[in-house]
């Protein structure tokens, strides 16, 4: 595939994402607590890191 039409690909799947995705995500996390959503990221952070590392 050239490499033009791939760029083109991933264009459209971006703004797919950012138009379409990222708001619905956003209005469901808006309830949730930002303490909460901390330790989700550093839980699952060191879950990855301990996979992948270990």
């Amino acid at each position: 595939m050239k490499e033009e039409r791939l760029g083109h690909i991933y264009a459209t799947l971006a703004f797919l994402f950012w138009g379409g995705l990222s708001p619905v995500y956003f209005k469901e996390v808006a309830g949730v607590d930002a303490f909460e959503i901390l330790l989700y990221r550093i839980i699952f952070l060191f879950l990855h890191f301990f996979l992948f590392f270990f």
